[in-house]
């Protein structure tokens, strides 16, 4: 984790919220609003329920040796 993560990081966007550092789901309806306020005016929720069961591991270890 301390060596993937800082790079992953780097490519998420700034709304997303999923399994980041520092934060949670708690936070994610402060930071809707907040967008709302700003003029966000297009939302995304996802539920990966089981996601983490169908990943294709052997390219998942191709990208993370890469």
């Amino acid at each position: 984790m301390l060596v993937i993560e800082p790079i992953f990081e780097a490519d998420f966007a700034d709304c997303s919220y999923g399994f980041r550092p520092g934060r949670s789901a708690p936070g994610a309806p402060a930071a809707l609003r907040d967008g709302l306020k700003d003029g966000l005016r297009v939302a995304l929720d996802a539920d990966p329920r089981s996601y983490f069961d169908t990943i294709p591991h052997d390219r998942l270890r191709q990208c993370v040796r890469r």
